[in-house]
């Protein structure tokens, strides 16, 4: 009995034990989590309401509310805080336990609402990587209400909490201002980018007035209709993706793409711009005061071209159908897609390098076709009933009557020999040597050469309405004719255009013909004065255009680059030294005179505006080449960065891309001379001269030193191809390739008319020419894809580059 007292007494000791390290613990949790306010601060307006909470509430425990202000805000026992003015006051709860007492304190603004809330410098676009600070405005100015913003979409623009918004990447978002008392206030931002698409007009406009946008596109599939202001955007690419889109065009650009547009029309009012068509179903308009310099059907669709004004070419790429009309007096079009069909109420010049159908209607009288080779085959429909000319591979020439409604494929019909002279030999029959082909080829050539050709005479009077005031003349003759003074127009006719003040100087030719070989269609400049005994010898249509001096009111449009951004420029007339400034397109409209353009860190630029250059209303960009400037180029893991800093000056280190590549480490930056690959010196990374900058003085390049290579990294080689003169065949060689370090001959990735491409491994290689060739070694120096070229290399070989 007493061993069991003994064993219940020992059990009941550690029981005892193990309940007193329960409460020790359970006190030590307890002063681990001190209570506490659901919040330090909180926002209240005038008479709104909100209740604070106590965390870790301590059982037994008192609370006592107060505020330091009732004026301001009350609370009741349970901490419901009511506000009562405009103003800050402080919230206590006090609590009363039985070992402690705590204090607790929320700061409470209270605040009277505002009526309105504005953004008081909204901007309506932004380049990727700018930032720019909004700023707000509250009313009544009585008011204390606080703004916070916010962000449609994060990815496009960030915004702060102070209302600073930083660009990410194209595309649109709307930064929200909004107020404690719910009143906003919008900000709708444009990102611009080189790349940029667009879904409406005005959106339009504003990336056409962006200087960094180098490809725009319209795309929507909602129905639009968009006029492009006048403008020159030749550095930019523009693409119309809209199916329910309907375009009227007045600016040039470097390129126009019509993928997707309604089928009813694009309207083209501009000069010399190249449109190409890969829409399914397309019409393009040509007004009668615009010039396109061409248009190319990339589609298996429809093309309707109207050309009321000049069509210089129209290129068939596909096979599609294609259908021209308007009051054009001719156009070059060029049949490159097999099976194509062409139908024209215009007269055509045609180059078939494809088999194709072609209908003609009236308006298409005196259409001929030049046959790229033989074996190409013409299926025409003749509605005019006038004569066909079909000129062959060979250069011979048929003069084809084909009857109307009559299909038949490839017929060729002789033309109908004239009747020889009385008395004439050649009345006697050919010899079986010649069969009569000589007789055919003269013919031919007979026939060719009375081919007739337009030659224009315009003469822009003085005005600034452009061609409302243009005065013109057309005469005719045969091509291979020597135009000459006896055909242009007389002093009295010129001056009766021209008015009292002006005096006529000379004319200035455009000749548009066909390249026999090609089918394009070149152009030549020329001049004819009245004064010197000179001739042009006819190829193609002419236009004359008369060039004058004395009161005339038309400008050359400059435009300049190749200068540094943010970089002060003057345009200053060196007559009376006033300064030019430029539009609101950022070119200069000059007079005829003498100019000086002066800009930091270039060289100064003069020139003189003629008055052939203002007359001709030419549009020129000046290129000023930066003085005392080098390009920096950093490459790290296809990574490709150009900065721009004065000769002599420093280039940080932290503005250099920190790249990082799985399993490798950054050795250095290998610093270079651009022209010689001589090395200048390392820095940074963990084996590089530890500075900060580098001092640049020359053009230099920069690349990434890492360590192990990445297996994928290789150097993109371009070659250019050679010209050398071979005195025993007379003839040039171009023959310069690649080999391994065993010799084998290395194929081009890429192979172009000028250059080859080639990706090469880390290695040594070898640039061969006949029998000899120079080592090009590819080291870690060169890890990044990047186009490299190796000129410098061309003199050890002894070859000279083509131009």
């Amino acid at each position: 009995m007493k061993k069991n007292t003994k064993k219940l007494g020992s059990w009941l000791l550690i029981a005892a034990m193990l309940v007193g390290s329960i409460l020790v613990n359970g006190n030590q949790i307890q002063a681990a989590t001190k209570p506490s306010l659901n919040k330090k601060t909180i926002n209240l307006l005038v008479n709104k309401k909100y209740t604070l909470k106590v965390n870790n509430k301590i059982s037994g425990s008192t609370y006592n509310w107060k505020s330091s202000n009732k004026k301001i805000a009350t609370v009741t026992n349970a901490g419901v805080v009511q506000g009562k003015a405009k103003g800050n006051t402080t919230i206590t709860c006090t609590i009363s336990a039985k070992k402690k007492n705590y204090k607790l304190e929320c700061k409470v603004t209270v605040i009277k609402p505002s009526t309105k809330v504005s953004i008081s410098n909204k901007t309506e676009m932004m380049n990727v990587g700018e930032s720019y600070a909004l700023k707000s405005s509250l009313a009544p100015k009585s008011t204390n209400d606080i703004v916070s913003w916010c962000t449609s979409d994060k990815a496009i623009a960030q915004v702060d909490s102070k209302g600073t918004i930083k660009a990410k990447k194209s595309g649109v978002a709307i930064i929200t201002a909004k107020t404690e008392s719910g009143k906003t206030d919008t900000c709708r931002i444009l990102v611009a980018d080189k790349k940029m698409v667009v879904d409406n007009e005005n959106d339009l406009v504003l990336a056409l007035a962006n200087a960094k946008v180098t490809n725009l596109t319209l795309a929507t599939q909602a129905e639009i209709n968009v006029t492009i202001p006048e403008g020159n955007h030749e550095n930019i690419t523009f693409t119309v993706d809209a199916p329910k889109g309907e375009v009227i065009n007045n600016a040039v650009f470097k390129e126009v793409i019509i993928k997707n547009i309604a089928p009813s029309t694009w309207v083209e009012n501009a000069m010399n711009n190249d449109i190409t068509v890969t829409a399914p179903n397309a019409r393009v308009v040509v007004s009668e005061n615009a010039v396109v310099n061409s248009i190319k059907s990339e589609t298996t669709g429809n093309v309707n071209v109207e050309a009321n004004g000049k069509v210089n070419s129209v290129v068939v790429n596909r096979t599609s159908t294609l259908n021209l009309s308007g009051k054009t007096t001719e156009i070059y079009v060029v049949i490159n897609a097999e099976d194509s069909k062409l139908s024209s109420s215009v007269k055509m010049m045609i180059t078939l390098n494809a088999s194709a159908n072609v209908e003609l209607t009236a308006g298409a009288e005196g259409t001929s076709v030049n046959k790229g080779n033989d074996t190409v085959k013409i299926n025409i429909n003749n509605e005019t009933g006038a004569t066909i000319i079909i000129k062959k591979a060979d250069g011979t020439i048929e003069k084809i009557e084909v009857p109307k409604d009559d299909t038949e494929t490839n017929i060729i019909i002789p033309s109908t020999p004239s009747e020889p002279a009385k008395n004439d030999p050649s009345e006697n029959k050919p010899s079986d040597s010649d069969d009569g082909k000589k007789d055919d080829e003269d013919k031919g050539n007979e026939e060719e050469d009375k081919t007739e050709v337009e030659v224009r005479f315009v003469i822009k009077a003085n005005s600034e309405d452009g061609y409302e005031n243009t005065w013109s003349k057309s005469i005719t003759k045969n091509k291979g004719d020597m135009l000459t003074n006896a055909d242009l127009l007389s002093s009295e006719e010129i001056n009766k255009v021209l008015g009292d003040g002006c005096e006529f100087l000379y004319w200035f030719g455009l000749s548009y013909y066909e390249d026999k070989t090609t089918g394009y269609v070149n152009s030549d400049y020329f001049k004819l004065d009245p004064n010197e005994n000179l001739g042009y010898k006819l190829s193609g249509r002419v236009t004359l255009i008369a060039v004058y001096k004395g009161n005339t009111t038309y400008k050359a449009c400059i435009f300049l680059s190749g200068i540094l951004e943010d970089t002060n420029v003057s345009m200053i007339n060196t007559l009376d030294n006033t300064l030019i400034i430029p539009n609101g397109e950022g070119r200069y409209d000059l007079l005829p005179g003498d100019y000086k353009i002066v800009a930091e860190n270039c060289e100064d630029y003069c020139l003189s505006i003629t008055y052939e250059d203002a007359n001709l209303e030419r549009g020129w960009t000046c290129y000023l080449r930066q003085r005392g400037t080098v390009g920096v180029t950093v490459r790290a893991d296809s990574i490709v960065e150009k900065f721009y800093v004065a000769s002599g000056s420093t280039l940080s280190l932290d503005k250099l891309p920190d790249v990082k590549i799985e399993g490798s480490e950054l050795l250095y930056w290998n610093v270079e001379r651009e022209a010689t690959r001589e090395k200048i010196g390392q820095y940074g990374g963990t084996q590089g001269e530890k500075v900060t900058e580098i001092t640049i003085t020359e053009d230099t390049v920069i690349y990434a030193i890492y360590d192990p290579v990445p297996a994928d990294a290789y150097v993109r080689v371009k070659v250019p191809k050679c010209e050398y003169y071979n005195e025993s065949s007379k003839e040039y060689d171009n023959e310069i390739y690649m080999t391994d370090s065993d010799g084998n001959r290395i194929m081009p990735t890429t192979i172009y008319a000028d250059e080859d491409i080639y990706d090469l491994k880390l290695g040594e290689y070898y640039l061969n020419y006949k029998d000899k060739r120079v080592k090009y070694t590819v080291d870690n120096i060169e890890i990044a894809r990047q186009i490299t070229s190796v000129q410098f290399l061309y003199q050890e070989l002894g070859v000279k580059t083509i131009d």
